[in-house]
């Protein structure tokens, strides 16, 4: 089910064009990750399937349908940035923002009670915004976020200021939102997280579509032409061998890069044929963050996948 459809977006400011000809759909049922490197034109993006503004041209739906302010009270939104009333009692917040998504004021009352709860801020619904660390602020906001039950929630940068702890919290919450076919559009610079819990990724660049496809797709093809050893193995100088991580730390795999058209298995009877001690063996990955990096570094041209 297709819950979110943009078509051909474009948004400038001036001379300036943020967002140039986009195009991407997010399904129910997946977390859809949103990444650009700053500057890219994504807080934009953002802002536009929120409606807060408009696009010079193309359009945007939701559920087939143009956005609308009714159609905004089954979208949950975190922003990077804190909104958070600071000399107001925490409860009286939370259910604030329940209010100003429909919900009858007790009703709005109770969810905040049990939402504070599921983030572990029972104990603080009483105190004043202001007398809460970063994290908590950062929890609030993501009770907020989800107590009108959203059916398209859009996360910019979830983990901020949380703990490990809190982290594994918020990713439970994000797993129960896809297991409920909920659409889950994660905006994030921690490639890590991405990589746990996206199921397609699009990447934007200067204002463009650069990447759009399955995560799983996305790292099948831009995996380096590698593999990873132990570090025992004395892979300098073999034949149809580019280069070897010199720096490997003691008792950890080695990453050995091929040259085009050199197979790794035929990489590891070379090793065997020649005695080496081959106790590891596995395909090297390349980690998304390296993938990220990469094509914000290059000029933008035609996207990588579709």
């Amino acid at each position: 089910m297709i819950r979110v459809a943009v078509e051909n977006i474009t948004k400038s400011f001036g001379r300036t064009t943020a967002v140039d000809g986009v195009s991407l759909e997010a399904r129910g049922g997946e977390v859809f990750a949103l990444l650009g490197p700053n500057g890219a034109g994504k807080t934009t993006l953002i802002r536009m399937l929120m409606d807060i503004i408009k696009p010079d041209a193309g359009s945007i739906t939701f559920d087939g349908e143009p956005i609308s302010p009714v159609l905004k009270h089954r979208i949950g939104y975190l922003p990077e940035e804190r909104g958070l009333y600071r000399k107001q009692k925490l409860t009286e917040v939370v259910a604030y923002f329940g209010r100003l998504h429909g919900l009858e004021k007790e009703d709005a009352r109770q969810r905040a009670h049990e939402w504070l709860g599921r983030v572990e801020l029972a104990e603080w619904e009483k105190k004043k915004v202001e007398e809460l660390s970063k994290g908590m602020q950062q929890k609030a906001q993501i009770a907020l976020t989800l107590l009108h039950d959203p059916d398209l929630i859009i996360l910019d940068e979830p983990f901020s200021g949380l703990d490990p702890v809190n982290v594994r919290m918020v990713k439970d919450f994000i797993a129960e939102l896809r297991s409920a076919r909920k659409t889950v559009i994660l905006s994030t610079h921690q490639m890590a997280q991405v990589e746990a819990l996206a199921d397609r990724v699009f990447m934007i660049s200067h204002g463009r579509r650069v990447l759009y496809d399955s995560l799983e797709e996305i790292m099948r093809q831009h995996a380096d032409n590698a593999v990873m050893v132990n570090e025992e193995v004395a892979a300098g100088g073999l034949p149809g061998v580019m280069r070897v991580d010199a720096n490997a730390a003691p008792g950890r795999l080695q990453k050995v890069w091929l040259e085009e058209g050199q197979e790794p298995k035929g990489f590891i009877r070379l090793l065997l044929e020649r005695g080496q001690p081959v106790e590891h063996y596995e395909l090297a990955e390349t980690p998304l963050e390296d993938i990220f990096v990469k094509l914000a570094r290059e000029p933008v041209g035609e996207e990588v996948a579709s």
